[in-house]
């Protein structure tokens, strides 16, 4: 941890000395980070299907799920003096689920009786707010640069759970809150319009709020819900790579 934070403040140190303002010509890029996952988009995990002939009666046993997109668009404001500011939407997850245990019996009417199963939902937002500050910015004619940034990333994450027999009872878990980020980049120009960002975000520290709600008939309704607030300083790192376009 002291190794990581030595790093950044060198990184910042060396590269604010002599800087100088200029004009910058194109203010707005756009950009797209590379973290979509297409193996995550699959519609069925699992189905499988017994006939017992002595009773007459199928069982089919099927784990059905379903993906949205997780990939981090932004858009990149340049301001006069060199410096930015970046809005990503992080992460944008949407997740349907439904395992089905029934049995169909295959007499007179082929009754269909549902013995267990559930219904999931999972809806994932992560946005970020960054205030970029250019380094070396006398040396403008060259095509590597290097950045740090300040991040803040608000998120919430919502998990519904309903059972699909009266045996058991809905939950639901929410988790919102924010975590602040450092984070040094290099962005290599391609040409005069097209460049590459590699960035390493450091997490220095999470505030997160979170609900658990279990409808459960035989506990006090004011009862069913949980919440706890948490703050976590601990420091950790990622890694992400984007290319980007100047408007």
């Amino acid at each position: 941890m002291k190794k990581a934070i030595l790093v950044v403040l060198t990184f910042i140190s060396s590269g604010l000395i002599g800087q100088e303002q200029e004009v910058v010509t194109k203010n707005i890029e756009v950009k797209l980070y590379g973290n979509y996952d297409p193996t995550n988009a699959t519609s069925l995990i699992s189905a499988n299907y017994y006939y017992d002939s002595v009773t007459n009666v199928s069982t089919r046993d099927q784990m059905r799920i379903s993906h949205g997109f997780n990939f981090s668009p932004s858009l990149v404001v340049k301001n006069q003096n060199g410096n930015s500011s970046e809005f990503t939407l992080s992460r944008l997850k949407f997740l349907k689920a439904s395992q089905i245990n029934d049995q169909r019996k295959y007499v007179t009417d082929s009754t269909l009786i549902l013995h267990s199963g559930l219904q999931q939902s999972l809806f994932d937002l992560h946005l970020r707010y960054e205030y970029k500050v250019a380094l070396f910015k006398r040396k403008t004619d060259r095509k590597l640069r290097s950045v740090i940034g300040f991040s803040a990333s608000p998120f919430i994450t919502q998990h519904k759970v309903t059972p699909l027999s009266s045996a058991y009872f809905p939950v639901k878990q929410t988790n919102l809150g924010t975590y602040f980020s450092v984070i040094p980049r290099f962005e290599y120009d391609i040409n005069q319009t097209w460049y590459i960002d590699f960035n390493v975000p450091f997490s220095i520290g999470t505030y997160t709020y979170s609900s658990f709600k279990a409808d459960n008939p035989t506990i006090a309704m004011q009862e069913r819900t949980t919440t706890t607030i948490g703050f976590d300083t601990s420091v950790n790192a990622s890694f992400r790579l984007g290319i980007g376009i100047k408007l």
